[in-house]
């Protein structure tokens, strides 16, 4: 999985989120974190807002990148 939040997001406090990842991987779950530093004046809106894509499009492009098998990708 990839987990992001953003850090001026006024639903999910970034601790609460640093927090909820690390008990997911504590308990054998996959996940990377990724917090940018913030989006517009609600990072929440990152992923429908406008030129949000700009900032998570290469992170979720290099997720999906590396989880293609090897042999997949012939």
């Amino acid at each position: 999985m990839l987990w992001s939040y953003v850090k001026n997001d006024s639903f999910f406090n970034p601790k609460l989120a640093a927090v909820m990842h690390q008990y997911f991987v504590q308990a054998g779950g996959k996940a990377e974190f990724y917090t940018p530093e913030s989006f517009d004046s609600d990072g929440h809106h990152l992923f429908f807002g406008h030129n949000g894509s700009d900032l998570w499009g290469p992170v979720v492009e290099k997720y999906l990148s590396q989880q293609v098998p090897a042999d997949a990708a012939q």
